[in-house]
């Protein structure tokens, strides 16, 4: 169903995730592989920027799933995801950006900064909240504090 006075663009419709996942970008068929198989069928392309690791390389996962890994170190990901889905945006249309928000909130940045310039709504899917319900360590009442900064956002 489309929204009144909204664009009829058809059913093709593209999404762009910024992920944490690394194992998809491996090889390995693990959850998000999983995940990627069931929203296939409802998207025409679905383009995965993750961070880079040991072994992963850019995949084609069910026909219509592109996996790009970054080959950048992670702490650097807001800004290298950033950069990367921004040479996707110049490639195509999409119609969500969806980012995958834990710790620090590196994608949930990217994913912001990335709507700010091209209009595509974004969802943050937030994955953990590390500290929630109790930190246990310093690290853990950081992220607590972050999560809390960065959900009203």
């Amino acid at each position: 169903m489309r929204a009144a006075g909204a664009p009829d663009r058809g059913s093709a419709m593209n999404v762009l995730m910024l992920s944490g996942d690394v194992v998809t970008a491996q090889g390995a068929h693990g959850v998000f592989y999983e995940t990627l198989r069931l929203l296939a069928p409802h998207w025409e392309r679905i383009d995965v920027v993750c961070p880079g690791s040991p072994g992963a390389e850019p995949r084609v996962v069910h026909g219509n799933a592109f996996v790009h890994p970054l080959p950048w170190h992670k702490g650097l990901q807001a800004l290298t995801a950033a950069r990367a889905a921004g040479a996707l945006l110049r490639e195509r249309r999409y119609d969500l950006i969806v980012s995958h928000d834990y710790s620090i909130f590196s994608n949930g940045i990217a994913a912001w900064w990335l709507t700010r310039r091209s209009g595509i709504p974004y969802v943050s899917e937030m994955h953990h909240i590390e500290g929630h319900p109790r930190a246990a360590t310093r690290s853990e009442r950081v992220y607590r504090r972050l999560a809390a900064l960065y959900a009203p956002f």
